[in-house]
């Protein structure tokens, strides 16, 4: 879970995402997901990363 507080300290985190054995539909799916502070814009991004196609099983 994102808090406000949390989004406040202006975190640069990536971080893996736990992958299933299985995918029910073939396509993309994430690997990570990202949340960090822009230093142009200052806008927040929150991003799932690492897009890999996979087949269903």
């Amino acid at each position: 879970m994102v808090t406000r507080d949390w989004l406040l300290t202006k975190p640069n985190l990536e971080q893996p995402l736990k992958l299933p054995q299985a995918y029910q539909k073939s396509g993309y799916h994430p690997t990570g997901y990202a949340v960090r502070v822009d230093g142009q814009s200052g806008d927040y991004v929150v991003a799932l990363t690492g897009m890999t196609m996979r087949q269903a099983s």
